[in-house]
């Protein structure tokens, strides 16, 4: 398999992905393997930063490694809704976990195995609860290090959550890895302190560290800086090589005439180099910056004139339909 041919792989190859779960990644405009990899977290959970329960703050969620205590216990409350419920503790406390509706959990942990849970931390006196935390088990004799600290936040839609994602993302990285080619040189990388893509790409997605998060932000956001520089120098490029049309009698006089005051030396100079880049056979991209009521309608109506005046037509258009109302009622006066 070559680079391209991973990039072209439409997202129903990957496994797990049928036509109902296509058509939700489609509303996110996920259709081949390349964007899924283009689709990136918008926020990450920090499950490195562990603390006891008897430090866990009461707003938002934090991590806490606990030991399994009981059995998981479920019952039926009503119909419809089942819990299941298991005591874990650390050295500050027992803590009871609860997860609604998720009896197939009911197996997961085996007595006196130790878990990473994530979740929020209520607390009343001396009693600790978390209702369905996210968790990972610790291999034995392990403190949890190895586990990754950071776990991406990926924008969802329906029909798609956190853990479908995250799965079709490390199948998607599998594929890819060992045959995606960097488009920077290896000097170019270097010069200017940059991770290559594919490393890039893996630590956007899982990373191994906030160190390995941030060079992976620098060189996608490096990589979208230079194809927008990319475009706009050929964009630039591509209008040098056209042609515009000569509109060289432009005479200012008759719309001067009709204005109440008299105009400035700034707007005279800036009329004066339009009228100069319309009389040549090269497009004119011009921008002019200045604060409300300084001169830039009128320089545009000046424009407008030396094309009429030359046997072309012009066009002013403007953001709101209230504002083209106004323009054209104020120029329309003075144009007639």
């Amino acid at each position: 398999m070559n680079d391209r041919a991973w990039r072209d792989m439409p997202i129903t190859s990957l496994y797990g992905v049928g036509k109902v779960k296509a058509q939700a990644y489609a509303r996110l405009g996920i259709e081949r393997v390349e964007d899924l990899l283009m689709h990136y977290p918008r926020a990450y959970e920090n499950r490195g930063d562990v603390c006891l329960l008897s430090q866990a703050r009461e707003e938002g969620k934090v991590a806490v490694i606990l030991t399994v205590a009981t059995q998981p216990r479920s019952a039926t409350i009503r119909r419809g809704m089942t819990l299941l419920k298991l005591r874990a503790y650390d050295d500050s406390g027992t803590c009871e976990i609860t997860f609604f509706n998720q009896n197939y959990h009911k197996d997961a942990f085996p007595l006196g195995a130790t878990f990473r849970f994530f979740g929020k931390v209520e607390r009343t006196g001396q009693r600790f609860a978390m209702s369905s935390p996210a968790f990972e088990e610790i291999a034995p004799d392990s403190d949890g290090s190895e586990l990754p600290p950071l776990f991406p936040v990926y924008p969802l839609t329906e029909g798609l959550s956190q853990k479908q994602i995250a799965t079709n993302i490390a199948m998607a990285l599998r594929l890819s890895q060992t045959e995606m080619e960097d488009p920077l040189p290896a000097e170019w990388r270097q010069r200017r302190g940059l991770c290559t893509l594919p490393y890039a790409l893996r630590q956007i997605h899982m990373p191994e560290s906030m160190t390995a998060l941030r060079a992976a932000k620098k060189r996608l956001i490096y990589d979208e800086f230079l194809m927008f520089a990319l475009g706009l120098a050929a964009s630039r490029r591509q209008v040098k090589e056209q042609i515009a049309p000569v509109c060289d009698k432009g005479d200012l006089a008759p719309l001067a005439a009709q204005l109440p005051y008299a105009l400035t030396g700034a707007q005279q100079r800036a009329i004066e180099e339009i009228r100069q880049d319309m009389s040549r056979n090269v497009p004119m991209s011009r921008m002019i910056v200045g604060d409300v009521g300084c001169g830039k309608t009128i320089c545009a109506a000046a424009a407008m004139l030396f094309a009429v005046q030359s046997g072309r037509q012009a066009a002013l258009m403007v953001p709101t339909e209230i504002l083209a109302r106004q323009h054209a009622n104020e120029l329309g006066e003075l144009f007639d």
